[in-house]
């Protein structure tokens, strides 16, 4: 622990000390709940508080828990009482923080319509509105990019709420599964067809993208179907044609941060840090954070415990010091986990109250989850896959053509599975099958299946794991998905 750190730039460590010690947060408590030996854990810390220059970087796994939230902020924590804050290379670096705005069209204000609150932080507890009369209004229609039927969770009763929809509509690349449910589909064109300004990276880094090529047959960017939605609405002394020009459109919505294209333009790799501060002709980009040590709060420390904090968090049933539980879904008997407070609705304090979520109470888990033995891991299936359009490329789908399921060698063997066998995976919300691949390199109770794939992908087709994942699992905080939050079982197919 960096004593003096703590002393001059954090507040509430006291309380934070306190709690970790009243909840018995032990090295034996550790070894017990990551299945690690005491002395591999106090090796890592020791190695980690020493380290002067020590970063560690979380990513979306991380995320996808009904703790998603409380995970990080442990993280967080973890880094300031040891003074891993203030100068470079070190820190916490959570890599799902989402993205910044580099501007907006100018919009008239007496044309803007009174907003409703948000139903849900995530789009899936918008179709849960189709059928939960807790909510204040339902879902109508949607507008979608990306893969929902594929990507979110829960996909048998995802579809299902999707058939009640007044309007739906997808906007993407292929005729993928997606193309099969909505009622209307708009043809996407990709980066060189459309051009434009990219994110990059989780650093708020953004590349302009010049347009390269003129898109095929009635595809269009993104941009092309919103600037005609909006003349439509009767918006089109807004939404005017040379919005549709990416260089126009940047130039216009970037104007007042600065983000034009000429400036990104002048960089050699065309991309700029966001926020920038223009000076002349200078353009500053934003730096390493925090290298003054002054934080973004209200004491201008970092805020371990705050009575604030801690009474925003009560709001969602939840402590400012982050409290150990495991998803509702995965949690054996005798368990910490959460219950959802339904049917009721709250507003939620880290989104300014503008949309809705659900209270929660820690409780313990009464019971086993009979007949699902093995928890569930979802991820990428490689570096060079994201999602499901990839599957539509020969050669990168040839990089992992199927859907696997790794699994234990020992457990395989109590299965009767072998590498290679098609095996059904199946939890109480749906199933899927996939390839197995038997390895060393897994825990026994544990498989891993890789999203991203979709029943309609022309070389290798496969029912999405999605089916076998929970929609109402997710953080009262950020409404992240429990993907990686799921108890199933595995036999062969």
């Amino acid at each position: 622990m960096d004593h003096a750190f703590v002393r001059n730039h954090t507040v509430g460590y006291e309380r934070l000390r306190a709690e970790i010690l009243a909840r018995g947060y032990t090295l034996s408590w550790g070894a017990k709940v990551t299945g690690l030996d005491e002395r591999q854990i106090q090796d890592l810390a020791e190695i980690y508080a020493r380290t002067r220059k020590a970063i560690v970087i979380g990513n979306a796994g991380l995320s996808h828990h009904t703790n998603a939230v409380q995970t990080h902020r442990a993280f967080y924590l973890l880094a300031a009482i040891t003074g891993h804050f203030g100068e470079r290379a070190m820190g916490y670096g959570c890599l799902n923080n989402g993205g910044r705005s580099t501007g907006r069209i100018p919009l008239p204000e007496e044309k803007l319509p009174r907003p409703e609150m948000e139903l849900s932080k995530n789009p899936v507890g918008w179709l849960e509105s189709i059928e939960d009369p807790a909510y204040p209004y339902a879902l109508r229609g949607l507008i979608a990019t990306g893969s929902p039927l594929t990507q979110w969770p829960d996909q048998s009763r995802l579809r299902r709420l999707m058939d009640r929809l007044e309007l739906s509509v997808y906007n993407g690349l292929t005729k993928n599964v997606n193309a099969y449910y909505f009622d209307y589909i708009l043809p996407a064109a990709t980066w060189i067809e459309a051009g434009g300004l990219a994110p990059v990276s989780d650093d708020s880094r953004f590349v302009w993208v010049p347009q390269i090529v003129q898109a095929p047959g009635e595809c269009r960017p993104d941009r092309w179907w919103w600037v005609e939605l909006g003349q439509r609405m009767g918006w089109a002394e807004v939404f005017t044609d040379d919005l549709k020009d990416p260089v126009n459109l940047q130039n216009i919505a970037g104007a007042a941060g600065g983000y034009t294209v000429e400036r990104f333009t002048a960089r050699p790799d065309y991309a700029l840090r966001a926020p920038i501060r223009v000076d002349g002709d200078a353009v500053k980009e934003r730096g390493t954070l925090f290298l003054d040590k002054r934080f973004p709060t209200k004491s201008g420390k970092i805020e371990l415990w705050t009575e604030e904090l801690e009474e925003r968090f009560a709001a969602y049933g939840l402590s400012a010091v982050p409290h150990y539980y495991t998803d509702p879904d995965a949690a054996p008997a005798g368990e910490p986990t959460i219950a959802y407070d339904r049917p009721a609705l709250v507003p939620s304090p880290f989104q300014r109250g503008r949309t809705y979520t659900r209270r929660v109470r820690i409780a313990r888990r009464q019971e086993e989850p009979d007949g699902y033995p093995l928890y569930l891991a979802t991820g990428r299936p490689c570096r060079a896959i994201m999602g499901h359009t990839a599957h539509w490329i020969r050669r990168l789908n040839d990089l992992a053509p199927d859907q696997v399921c790794v699994i234990h060698e020992d457990t395989a063997a109590r299965l009767g599975i072998r590498d290679g066998d098609r095996v059904e995976v199946r939890s109480r919300f749906g199933q899927a099958e996939a390839r197995a691949v038997v390895s060393q390199d897994i825990r026994g109770d544990t498989v891993f299946v890789p999203y991203s794939y979709g029943e309609k992908s022309p070389f290798t087709a496969w029912r999405s794991i999605n089916h076998v994942t929970n929609m109402e699992a997710r953080c009262p905080v950020s409404g992240q998905v429990a993907f990686r939050g799921v108890r199933v079982k595995v036999t062969k197919a």
